[in-house]
């Protein structure tokens, strides 16, 4: 279990570094940003017992829990595994630098009560998604209903959720009654 902080009022995310025998599988990564990645520069330092990330599980396309998919997949040689929709939807937030979607979702705001100076604030903002992650790998391994996940002796399920993000995945080992 990691706590990594997070500079922002939600002020750490909980990932986690399972043990696969001579590797490691990291669920989720953090955010793309300075702090977090010198947090991971030591922790692939000093803290893996010598073993690599062999496998890194994106739950969902927010920037907290997929911000260094890309930087730790080359710093590893890690695969990355989402959902189909999550990650699509990682990579359009990323690569999406037209004013459009801005435009777009500034007049929802707006008719969901937004005020005149959030609505600005967001305006300036554009899309902070970019500044938040480092790039969305282009390559990535599908999670599916059928996927399961051998992990240093436990099978893990993909249990699909929506509501917090499109198709949001958490893991689940049945014979230990462990939901990640």
């Amino acid at each position: 279990w990691i706590r990594l902080p997070m500079p922002m009022a939600l002020n750490h995310i909980n990932l986690f570094l399972l043990d696969d025998g001579d590797a490691w599988v990291l669920i989720d990564t953090g955010l793309g940003d300075p702090v977090s990645i010198g947090t991971w520069e030591t922790l692939l330092a000093t803290k893996l017992k010598g073993r690599p990330i062999r496998r890194i599980i994106g739950t969902h396309f927010h920037p907290d829990h997929v911000g260094l998919a890309g930087w730790l997949q080359n710093k590893t040689g890690a695969d990355l595994w989402m959902t189909q929709l999550e990650w699509l939807s990682a990579r359009q937030a990323y690569l999406d630098v037209e004013d459009a979607s801005s435009d777009h979702m500034k007049r929802f705001y707006h008719q969901v009560g937004l005020g005149a100076a959030e609505l600005k604030t967001y305006q300036e903002l554009g899309n902070d998604y970019r500044s938040m992650v480092t790039p969305i790998p282009a390559i990535y391994n599908r999670i599916t209903p059928t996927t399961t996940f051998s992990i240093g002796g436990r099978v893990w399920t993909p249990i699909f959720g929506s509501g917090h993000s499109p198709d949001h995945v958490s893991l689940y080992c049945a014979e230990d009654r462990i939901m990640l």
